[in-house]
Parts: structure tokens; sequence; C-alpha cells
């Protein structure tokens, strides 16, 4: 079994799935969804859109997409912007796999080790090429680093001061916008 400290940037990889932070996945994603391979396990702790956002865009590039989480249900920060009535359809459209009550408890060569929290049995689960851990974010503060010092005033909103829902961040952005 592999252990790692800084999930959200480490890419780790044995003979086995290769394992990545939701930040690196994302990444990756954008450039080229086939190089996190054909078959990706999403593991979310964060109940954000963005982990269900990397599981459609993948499965849009048809990707086989299993999408899990230990909490009870599958989203709690769209779910209550009213957004998983219209997401969820389209990734059971997509055919990506969706569980609740499951947490990864281990990743190896031969495949994935899936707990059920209800008390079923453990799930092996192989033929998976990438595992990836949406379990915390960290801010995307480069730009606003580069332009600091370059104008009067740099007013940073969003991820690039620190992740949160989308909700949260535009309503920062209109409070930002209303004080200029």
């Amino acid at each position: 079994m592999e252990t790692y400290s800084d999930i959200d940037r480490v890419s780790l990889h044995t003979d086995g799935p290769r394992v990545l932070g939701l930040d690196e996945a994302i990444e990756i994603a954008r450039v080229d969804a086939s190089q996190l391979g054909a078959s990706v396990l999403i593991a979310d702790d964060t109940g954000t859109y963005a982990p269900l956002g990397l599981a459609e865009s993948l499965a849009t590039a048809g990707t086989s997409v299993r999408f899990l989480t230990a909490r009870g249900e599958i989203g709690t920060e769209p779910s209550f912007h009213l957004e998983l009535p219209h997401l969820l359809p389209r990734l059971r459209a997509l055919g990506v796999d969706l569980a609740i009550g499951r947490a990864v408890t281990g990743v190896d060569d031969g495949g994935i080790e899936v707990a059920d929290l209800w008390g079923g049995p453990a799930e092996r689960i192989a033929g998976v090429d990438t595992v990836v851990f949406a379990l915390r974010r960290r801010s995307r503060d480069g730009l606003a680093a580069e332009l600091a010092g370059a104008g009067p005033e740099l007013l940073t909103i969003g991820d690039a001061l620190v992740p949160r829902p989308t909700a949260a961040a535009i309503e920062e952005a209109e409070r930002v916008a209303l004080s200029i």
C-alpha cells in the first residue's frame, strides 16, 4: 500500500492504479482526459461540485467513471443550490456509477479496496487506471502573485483567494464589484 501526506498534489504510481488529488486530475483532464485512462474512480469527501464536474467531463470523453462518497448523499453543496436535479440525470445518462456510504480503504497492484460503511461486504475493484481523491483544494493564486504591485490595487476573489463553493465566489465577486 502507498502512503501519502499531501494528496492534493501528489501523484503516486505503483503497478496498480495511479492515485491523484482532485486539482491534479482536473488539470490533466483539461488538457487530455484520456491521460487518466479508460477507467477512473473518484472518491469524494468534499460534497462539492468539482468532483461531480470532473466525473461528467470524463464520462463525456468516453471514460468509464465510478463515483463514490463516504457521505450519506452525493453532492451536498450542489444539492443545496438545486443543481443536482440537472446534474444527476446527465451523469446517469453517461453511465457514471454513483455510490454513497463507500470509502476507499486500499490501493495496490491488485486494484482498489472499497468498504461499505453501512456494514456490507468490502468490494475489490480491478481494472481502474486512476483513483482521484477529492479531499481538499488549494488556492490558485499564481496570477495574483504575478500581478501584485503592478497597479494601485489588486482585488483577489474566488479560488485565487481560497477554494470554496461557486455561489460563495459569485457573492464575493458581486461585493467586490459594488465596492469599486
